[in-house]
């Protein structure tokens, strides 16, 4: 679990994506008596690689190619460390886009799962041949447009060959959940009015050490033997 931990991720390079087009405005600089148009450098290093798109994408015979054509820079330096890549299915990825809140759960040595509000996921790392390219915004082929070409520069923050594969668990243990709760249980036979003095569990507490979703451990807390007693969970004989 302890590989796992969140790791605050910091913010890729400063330099915002530049956005370059092919005929920009040139500037005019007074020579004598007359004005004479001057070219600066970037805009000469746009231009050419403009032109060398083009021969590139003539040669790959991509002749229907329009539009905005992404250049992709790599930031230095690459901030791999801080970031984890997960593969999700579309539907989990809406909700993630919506804002949904995931969170991976369980004690150092545990095999860690990931959590939804809902649902629990198995968590498990695979790797793949091919580079995993990580950059802050990205264009599809129906975002680019279709007039002339102009570039825009991408910035590469990370790079990974391995990613996090999740399979939906549909049964859950509540082993770690019965122990913790059976840890002070209340007899009913002792007392007319039991009172719990060890300690409880609240649900924060729960959720810290359990491996399910916060519905999940809801739902198991109610159809246990469970009471809840200033503040916390206990269970009860």
């Amino acid at each position: 679990m302890e590989r796992f931990l969140k790791k605050t991720a910091v913010p890729g390079s400063s330099n915002a994506a530049a956005h370059r087009t092919l005929n920009a405005s040139t500037t005019e600089v007074e020579v004598g008596q007359k004005q004479l148009p001057c070219v600066s450098l970037s805009m000469r290093s746009t231009r050419a690689n403009i032109d060398n798109t083009k021969k590139l994408l003539d040669i790959a015979k991509l002749f229907d190619v329009k539009g905005e054509v992404q250049q992709i820079e790599f930031s230095s330096p690459l901030l791999s460390g801080d970031y984890r890549l997960i593969e999700v299915n579309p539907k989990l990825a809406d909700r993630i886009e919506s804002g949904e809140r995931l969170v991976f759960r369980g004690e150092l040595d545990d095999n860690p799962v990931l959590c939804t509000q809902q649902e629990t996921y198995q968590v498990k790392e695979a790797e793949t041949s091919n580079t995993l390219l990580v950059l802050p915004a990205v264009h599809f082929a129906n975002e680019v447009g279709n007039g002339d070409h102009f570039l825009t520069a991408r910035k590469v923050v990370a790079m990974h060959s391995q990613y996090v594969e999740l399979r939906k668990l549909d049964v859950i243990s509540l082993n770690r959940l019965k122990e913790l709760l059976r840890e002070n249980e209340i007899d009913w036979d002792e007392t007319e009015n039991p009172e719990q003095e060890g300690k409880s569990y609240t649900l924060d507490d729960l959720l810290d050490v359990v491996q399910m979703s916060e519905e999940q451990l809801m739902n198991a807390l109610h159809y246990l033997p469970v009471i809840h007693q200033h503040g916390g969970y206990v269970s009860y004989i």
